[in-house]
């Protein structure tokens, strides 16, 4: 049977803080936040370091991630083979209608970016890879609201947090199905 390892989780932690806290860290401040001594987090950068994952201040002696999270991440994205068919599909979209366009999929009760195509207009909508958005407040939302079967559909409005976000947010259940039902 296989089992969690420790440290493996440990470092996917270290990115998640600083993906979190957007700033370089000393080697202290990381332990803190990871709950370990600091001889053992130092440990843990340095090896991240030696990887070359991370980048050590000489002076004032932060830790900050290197691009080479990034380009390892984009290397598995190049080969997703969802991902090639969403980049073309969104391509052709927003070259025929001029708007941009962006594919997502449920994340909870949320719907996650998965790929985007801006527009070439100098106005217009960003949304990058990776954000998560209420359900309700998209139209993307809405369509895979809609695709869902009744039941389905029907516990997940159950789960949304209706907060108003603009003048014309949906802010209850029966308005949201109503909405999607016409639209069926």
């Amino acid at each position: 049977m296989p089992q969690i390892i420790p440290t493996a989780q440990r470092v996917l932690q270290v990115f998640e803080i600083y993906a979190r806290e957007g700033r370089p860290l000393t080697n202290s401040e990381m332990a803190r936040f990871l709950d370990l001594a600091d001889s053992s987090c130092s440990d843990l950068l340095y090896t991240l370091r030696q990887a070359g994952y991370l980048l050590r201040t000489p002076k004032s002696r932060y830790f900050h991630p290197t691009g080479r999270l990034l380009d390892v991440a984009q290397g598995i994205t190049a080969a997703d083979p969802l991902q090639s068919f969403a980049t073309e599909a969104l391509e052709v979209l927003t070259r025929q209608s001029g708007e941009s366009s962006m594919c997502g999929l449920l994340d909870g009760n949320k719907v996650k970016i998965y790929a985007s195509q801006e527009s070439p207009r100098a106005l217009r909508y960003v949304l990058q890879p990776g954000t998560t958005l209420e359900l309700q407040i998209t139209a993307l939302g809405k369509a895979l609201l809609g695709a869902m079967d009744a039941a389905e559909r029907n516990a997940t409005i159950e789960t949304l947090s209706f907060e108003k976000i603009t003048a014309d947010s949906i802010t209850n259940p029966a308005a949201l199905r109503a909405q999607i039902e016409a639209q069926l």
